[in-house]
């Protein structure tokens, strides 16, 4: 993630980000292996499969996805910096879920509005907007309907599943209001600040 963006534009770069993928993939597996029970990790690969097959496709030299993705890529590379602003909902997502205040029976509809920012295009969804709203004028329709579906192909139905029943106009209840200024690098939770770097602030 390091850089102006973590966005591939060449095979070089392709086959960089891949290495990451894959070791990150491997870490993963590693730890379901050692430290989750069989029904846990039933459960991930019916869930993670097609999203190990998609990865393993996009980090095929060759392949049809990986093609298609680079035809897109620069202008997503391009288009990324000026994204940043609009992961401002996200970021306020993750460190509600952190925090020690936030109940446990809070946590997963948190999680759920979550899933609603990255997926449900509503007029709650701010981070959405905003995204497609740099993309589409810049890169075009078909490079914003592409990012999209590489983005839920990755991301694997499990979200979707757990989130079928949740209800979005919780999120105004439970998510800090519109304008709220994250913690960043001053939150108390490791996850958040290494948020916070990646995001710069």
């Amino acid at each position: 993630m390091q850089g102006d963006s973590p966005i591939p534009t060449t095979e070089e770069e392709m086959t960089s980000s891949c290495e990451y993928i894959q070791e990150a993939t491997y870490c993963m597996n590693n730890y379901t292996d050692k430290c989750t029970t069989p029904m846990v990790r039933e459960l991930l690969d019916v869930f993670m499969g097609d999203s190990n097959a998609r990865l393993n496709e996009f980090c095929t030299p060759g392949s049809e996805m990986r093609a298609n993705f680079l035809k897109h890529s620069g202008c997503l590379a391009e288009v990324y910096p000026e994204e940043r602003p609009c992961f401002l909902d996200f970021q306020l997502v993750v460190e509600k879920i952190v925090d020690k205040a936030t109940t446990n029976e809070d946590r997963l509809p948190v999680l759920c509005c979550v899933v609603n920012l990255f997926f449900v295009c509503s007029g709650y969804n701010r981070f959405v907007q905003c995204v497609h709203g740099l993309i589409e004028p810049k890169c075009g329709a078909e490079t914003l309907q592409h990012a999209t579906e590489m983005f839920e192909a990755v991301a694997t139905t499990m979200p979707r599943t757990i989130c079928s029943s949740f209800k979005e106009d919780r999120c105004a209840q439970l998510l800090p209001a519109p304008g709220t200024q994250p913690q960043g690098t001053q939150s108390k939770s490791a996850v958040a600040r290494l948020l916070a770097a990646f995001l710069n602030n």
